[in-house]
């Protein structure tokens, strides 16, 4: 099952994020390795993106929400997650 996360993260602790970027990064690919996270978007610009929205491939909500949790910027952060489903031919 797919969930679609809209990821915003907190502008009060931008020095801490944008600390938090190396570790982050590693982890998402740690994630993407292992399938659970499918497609990450960043909005084009500078620095620290103020979000991001990520597609995951997991069996339940709650593989999902533990994923989120493990990542080094959970602190910092507000996840919004929604199902995904796949339209397919009549």
């Amino acid at each position: 099952m797919q969930f679609m996360a809209s990821i915003s993260f907190d502008p009060d602790h931008r020095a801490e994020i944008m600390q938090g970027l190396p570790a982050e990064q590693a982890r998402v690919r740690q994630l993407q390795e292992q399938g659970v996270l499918e497609t990450l978007y960043i909005p084009d610009g500078n620095g620290a993106p103020k979000g991001v929205w990520v597609v995951f491939e997991a069996d339940s909500r709650e593989t999902v929400e533990r994923a989120i949790e493990s990542l080094p910027l959970f602190p910092y952060m507000q996840a919004e997650l929604t199902p995904l489903r796949q339209l397919g031919p009549e």
